[in-house]
């Protein structure tokens, strides 16, 4: 066992050998390692989806180690979907996010063959469309569903062939420690586009604008959707248009009073520069945004007068 799990020279090549380690046993399920050590650690799970105990030996405490990154690696690649479990696997290829977003509504699905029509041999869209979001869905649309009974198989993402590389995982580990360093790992971005964090926080722009952003992403706004996801409140609809649920995507984007917030932005001179740091907000814009995001005194369609 020492002799097939040596330790790697150097803090980064550490973390590659063991990730390779961890691979070699999700890979080779029947080998003798990979047998032993699954009976000793997960007997009624599997590696990827098991809480280990605290108390382990060292080999199986650098195989963990490993583990971390080769968990943000490995992709589910669709079969019959049986052995996929659609909120908790990795199986929708994005840049970065593997995994879908939270669902839009309350889904009591738990497999990934639930959402495949068995007779046509294609998804489901009204379910996608249901559960998902838009970003998912077209991702899932995609994914080819094979005619033939296949297996779900476990990949590496980052390759063509699907088999881990250590170059590849490299440049995995050295794009995740980067974006740490830039404050943006702190919570995965439901579309999986995890590079815009770098720019966002860097954005010579008031903070509350950048927490504003944040929580937009990651569905922390107080929106009717989310109260209502949260018993505060029975209906869910906007207040202010009163034609759809009111969720993040349609609080500031398709929204009638959003829409017209963007136009009356893109029609006044002062929406073509840009407010200088520091500076008040011109009239116009406090008075629009007033309006638009008071349920009560969003009635009022006149623009506030300056002095």
């Amino acid at each position: 066992m020492r002799r097939i799990f040596r330790k790697p020279c150097g803090k980064n090549q550490s973390k590659i050998g063991y990730t390779r380690q961890a691979w070699r046993i999700l890979a080779f399920p029947d080998s003798l390692c990979a047998r032993l050590l699954k009976a000793r650690y997960f007997p009624n799970g599997d590696l990827l989806d098991t809480a280990f105990p605290a108390s382990v030996s060292p080999t199986w405490k650098a195989i963990m180690f490993g583990l971390e990154l080769l968990k943000k690696g490995v992709i589910w690649r669709v079969g019959n979907g049986k052995q996929i479990k659609i909120w908790r696997h990795a199986w929708i290829p994005k840049p970065h996010s593997l995994r879908p977003g939270r669902s839009t509504r309350s889904c009591r699905l738990k497999w990934v063959h639930q959402l495949i029509d068995e007779d046509s041999h294609s998804w489901k869209e009204d379910l996608l469309r249901r559960f998902f979001h838009q970003f998912d869905v077209d991702e899932i649309l995609k994914l080819h569903i094979p005619w033939r009974e296949e297996e779900d198989t476990i990949a590496w993402h980052y390759e063509k062939t699907g088999t881990f590389t250590v170059r590849s995982a490299y440049r995995l580990g050295t794009s995740l420690k980067e974006l740490d360093a830039g404050h943006s790992s702190s919570s995965a971005n439901p579309d999986g586009a995890r590079p815009a964090w770098k720019k966002l926080w860097k954005l010579p722009i008031p903070h509350k604008v950048r927490i504003f952003a944040w929580k937009l992403i990651h569905g922390g706004l107080a929106t009717k959707s989310n109260k209502k996801k949260r018993g505060i409140t029975h209906n869910g609809v906007c207040d202010l248009c009163g034609s759809a649920e009111e969720s993040e995507h349609h609080a500031v984007i398709t929204c009638n009073h959003a829409l017209a917030l963007r136009e009356a932005m893109r029609e006044s001179p002062l929406g073509q520069s840009a407010v200088p740091d520091g500076s008040q907000p011109p009239v116009w814009f406090r008075s629009y945004w007033f309006t638009m995001t008071n349920p009560i005194e969003g009635l009022i369609t006149r623009p506030l007068s300056s002095h």
